[in-house]
């Protein structure tokens, strides 16, 4: 069997159409049409229309805030052999002959894509489950003892341009090397609970890349807006190229260029959408368990939790608190009087955050499965009838969230759930999603009043997540609350916060955690992290304490273990793990300020939180900067007694130090012991830090101090933001820049305009 390569639809000879307006198009002799925008400040839109003239394509959804964005308007100057499109701030070549499109910055060409870069078959072809390369596509040829080959449909449309040599950053939420190059992707959101280097599809599709050009002197954003099953293909099967392949829709790109990698993570940002401030409580610590089994045992982990001296500012509900795993309800013994059991939580300084599954039982006089089939708002069969799946309920239905009408009914759900019991966070889990019969296959075959599984499918999180902000914010129009995400594609962060999944308790995964927090963060999900200190296994003492010294500083600081574990609670290890895991939780508490101030800053100037360090053009993976102020060198190595940091130009001081600097653009070597990680703060910075609490409102309202860390001029400065920590508009709330004046900090008032 060959491998069966797809056609370029889109061939010549070319024709100008609507030259004068925001969206001129390109037509070709099959009266396809490419459309281009130029995105005000931020790149270039370009779409290829198949599904205004090919039978059996769709054009896909928009998930960011594409179409709220300012077009500029182009200049177009058609030649005999190219179309250039001019733009305040690049321009963009259609070359005639070879169907090339070139980027432009200044007048020189950064990117450039091969002659033939959108390629589509029009009619499905059959490709086989299990491919691995071009040379064979059908394991019955080689191996007839195989299980039977499985296939699916594909119109294989295709986005291609000449690999990068070096880096390529991206794909967050898949596993494998940070360094993308070299490797074939396969996103398919799928509840994988093996997290390993073999690059299974994971729960999250996010088809963008960011790599280096001009010898690290701009930086390229691509985003393949295509939620479809996607291969992301960079130089594994076609060593020259990096391909795009969906299976169906349009090819929709976006193509960000700047002059390095915050620019372009800044302007993507823009693209997909800010996220929201917070509340004050989801920068404390978490704690999860798959599950606490009932009132009673999640009291005691409270007040084991406060008699331990742990800061902690929120208690998880996991699945086992519903009645016989039904959505919206509790189970009548374990968990009666559940909103009593929530206020006490809230009288001992807990939140607490319910899971919400898709997945909904089938069940006569069951209120949401009796309304969710009496309107129609399901997933359902060719034949109309309900699309089943099993899940923890048993056999079940799934709501259509790509359905408004259908998200309405789920998001009124929501609202009455939160009135009713008063918790302050939902949790999708499961909204790949996930089912134990017959996985992503069985699901694909459903279909959606918005169309075909198959065509949106990488997109069934993104809507949950959408319907279940919804019925938040119907349910606390002026309070924040956390929502949390498995499943998601780019733009979710509009909605909803991330976190990695199923994560193992493996001296590996806190190399993983740190590749997966930036790669998410630079695409613009600013607020996410893993299970710590893993989900499955059993940590030892120091794993545990490594997990909970890195855990301390990512956004989403989250305990959580799988139910066949021993308790992985930060009291439960020994005496000597457990003073240092509280050391790492109070470290955490005691830079509240800055976490609440930094991401407060970065959300509102779309500025990365968490970025990766290099050496010239190479990754450094084993450390990452925090608000550009901080570089946090975790220790990911057992029974490491030294550790080697690059720290970048500038000078640098070690935290809590700010009697001697070190010199930067340079490797330093550094003895470790398990009871502190290595952490710098950039020199010329003012660092707020806070006397520890018991949570997060404890802390933040309580006694503050102020850190210097002069520059060689003696000057340094700071940021300062508050609120009342809850409020969507609160009623006060100021911004300060603080600046040293004489050996003092000076609080001095700036505006929403503000940036350093």
């Amino acid at each position: 069997m060959t491998y069966p390569e797809p056609k370029a639809l889109f061939s010549g000879p070319y024709g100008l159409l609507e030259p004068d307006s925001e969206t001129p198009s390109i037509l070709s002799s099959t009266e396809l049409r490419l459309q281009l925008s130029s995105l005000d400040k931020i790149g270039w839109e370009i779409e290829l229309r198949y599904d205004q003239q090919l039978n059996g394509f769709s054009r896909q959804p928009f998930t960011g805030i594409q179409q709220e964005l300012k077009k500029t308007r182009l200049e177009v100057d058609q030649q005999q052999n190219t179309i250039l499109f001019n733009s305040e701030d690049s321009s963009l070549c259609f070359d005639k002959e070879t169907a090339s499109l070139s980027l432009l910055s200044g007048g020189e060409q950064i990117f450039c894509t091969t002659s033939a870069p959108f390629t589509a078959h029009q009619s499905p072809v059959a490709l086989y489950e299990g491919l691995m390369s071009l040379k064979v596509t059908d394991f019955s040829e080689r191996a007839p003892f195989s299980p039977r080959g499985q296939t699916f449909l594909s119109n294989m449309v295709r986005f291609q341009f000449p690999r990068p040599k070096g880096l390529i950053l991206g794909l967050p939420g898949q596993c494998g090397e940070a360094n993308r190059n070299g490797y074939r992707f396969e996103l398919y959101n799928t509840d994988e609970f093996l997290h390993i280097p073999s690059r299974r599809p994971m729960y999250q599709s996010w088809p963008v890349l960011f790599f280096p050009v001009q010898d690290g002197r701009r930086w390229i954003g691509v985003f393949h807006d295509n939620p479809s099953r996607t291969f992301v293909d960079l130089g594994d099967f076609y060593p020259q190229l990096c391909t795009f392949e969906a299976l169906s829709g349009n090819t929709r790109v976006y193509l960000v260029e700047g002059k390095d990698l915050k620019e372009v993570s800044q302007k993507l940002s823009r693209l997909l959408g800010e996220s929201s401030l917070l509340p004050l409580w989801a920068f404390g610590y978490q704690q999860c368990r798959w599950s606490y089994m009932s009132n009673l045992e999640i009291q005691q982990v409270a007040d084991q939790l406060r008699q331990s001296q742990m800061p902690c500012d929120a208690l998880y509900f996991d699945i086992d608190y519903m009645q016989d795993f039904k959505v919206f309800t509790a189970d009548d013994k374990r968990f009666a009087e559940l909103p009593q059991g929530l206020k006490t939580l809230n009288e001992k300084g807990f939140e607490a955050v319910s899971i919400i599954d898709p997945g909904v039982k089938i069940e006569s006089d069951y209120p949401v499965y009796e309304e969710l089939i009496s309107k129609q708002a399901t997933l359902n069969l060719a034949d109309g009838s309900p699309l089943v799946i099993k899940c923890w309920p048993g056999e079940s239905i799934l709501p259509d969230f790509f359905n408004k009408d259908a998200r309405q009914i789920w998001s009124k759900m929501q609202s009455d759930w939160i009135k009713q019991t008063g918790f302050a966070g939902i949790w999708n889990d499961m909204n790949e999603p996930s089912n134990f019969a017959g996985g992503n296959a069985a699901t694909a075959q459903a279909i959606s009043k918005e169309g075909k599984m198959t065509e949106l499918y990488n997109l069934y999180g993104y809507f949950m997540a959408k319907a279940s902000c919804e019925g938040w914010q119907a349910a606390c129009p002026d309070r924040r609350g956390l929502m949390i995400t498995r499943s998601g594609y780019p733009g979710v962060q509009q909605h909803a916060v991330i976190w990695h999944g199923d994560n193992q308790a493996w001296w590996e995964h806190l190399r993983l955690a740190i590749d997966t927090t930036v790669a998410y963060s630079i695409c613009g999900a600013y607020y996410n992290g893993p299970d710590v200190p893993g989900f499955t296994g059993n940590p030892s003492d120091d794993l545990a304490i490594r997990f909970f010294q890195l855990g301390s500083f990512l956004p989403l600081f989250r305990g959580h273990s799988i139910f066949f574990a021993r308790d992985k609670e930060p009291y439960a290890f020994s005496a000597e793990a457990v003073e240092i895991i509280r050391e790492a939780l109070r470290l955490r508490y005691s830079l509240l300020r800055e976490w609440y101030s930094g991401f407060e800053y970065a959300i509102r100037n779309q500025l990365c939180p968490i970025m990766p360090t290099f050496k010239q053009q190479s990754l450094i993976r084993d450390q990452f900067l925090l608000f550009n102020k901080l570089l946090v060198a975790p220790v990911i190595e057992r029974d490491q007694l030294r550790r080697s940091v690059y720290l970048p130009p500038g000078r640098w001081y070690r935290l809590g130090d700010a009697s001697s600097s070190l010199e930067g653009d340079s490797w330093h070597d550094f003895e470790v012991s398990l009871k502190s990680i290595p952490v710098f703060v950039r020199s010329g910075s003012i660092l707020v830090r806070n006397v520890v609490g018991k949570n997060t409102a404890e802390t933040f309202f309580g006694d503050e101090f102020y850190e210097i860390y002069p520059d060689q001029n003696g000057n340094a400065l700071g940021y300062w933001y508050d609120d009342d920590g809850k409020s969507i508009r609160p009623a006060s709330f100021s911004r300060s820049m603080l600046v040293l004046d004489k050996d003092k900090v000076v609080k001095k008032s700036v505006g929403p305009d503000f940036a350093f």
